[in-house]
């Protein structure tokens, strides 16, 4: 199950690829989260502005990777 973990983030990211190229959104409004990450990635590779808003503030391993692909 573990081992799968990173083929389904790669298939999760590919198919927010496709979603963001159909959609074309002007921006990107996150909550932040692992679910979340594969869009906010994709976004950011299409220079599109990722916005998160996280109501509890901790710092986890995942926010730290948000902060870089994100504007402040």
């Amino acid at each position: 199950m573990l081992f799968r973990s990173p083929f389904k983030v790669l298939l999760a990211m590919k198919q927010a690829k496709k979603l963001i190229e159909e959609f074309k959104p002007d921006i990107l409004l996150t909550a932040g989260g692992f679910v979340a990450f594969p869009v906010a990635r994709a976004c950011a590779k299409a220079n599109i502005p990722v916005f998160i808003h996280h109501k509890i503030y901790m710092y986890f391993i995942i926010l730290h990777i948000y902060f870089k692909l994100c504007e402040i």
